[in-house]
């Protein structure tokens, strides 16, 4: 491969890898809103907070699928050189409806659970691509 080729593709990767920690911190941002919804779930806000706390997560997995349709690209345009994993995080719908229409303390902290996992997940994603990142800003 020349140079110029080389050059063009290292720049495809980087675009690829900037959208995907942009998605990937809109995931955060909501997990984040759906935490504290989900606190105050836990503590008496009852099905309303329950649907918000559950429209946030369903905002950040469409954020979440966005970031890894882009980390697939950003993967595919480095071939071998750098290997990033596709992040995902699902909240089952069965919990969901619990949550939502038999609303209790046991099910809220399991939701919290998974808020919890699901944004340590992205966060380490983050981490990885940025790593990435770094080592492409350096070639270029």
């Amino acid at each position: 491969m020349d140079l110029a080729r080389q050059k063009e593709e290292v720049g495809q990767a980087i675009e690829a890898g900037e959208l995907a920690l942009k998605a990937l911190e809109n995931a955060d941002h909501y997990l984040s809103s759906a935490r504290g919804w989900g606190l105050f779930d836990l503590f008496g806000g009852g099905a309303f907070s329950s649907f918000i706390k559950h429209q946030r997560l369903s905002q950040a997995q469409q954020a979440i699928d966005k970031a890894a349709y882009q980390l697939r690209l950003f993967t595919r345009e480095l071939n071998d050189v750098v290997s990033v994993t596709p992040v995902s995080v699902q909240v089952d719908t069965f919990i969901q409806l619990i949550d939502i229409f038999a609303d209790n303390f046991f099910v809220d902290v399991l939701v919290q659970s998974k808020i919890a996992n699901a944004q340590r997940q992205v966060a380490a994603t983050k981490v990885e691509l940025q790593k990435a990142l770094n080592a492409l800003y350096r070639l270029r």
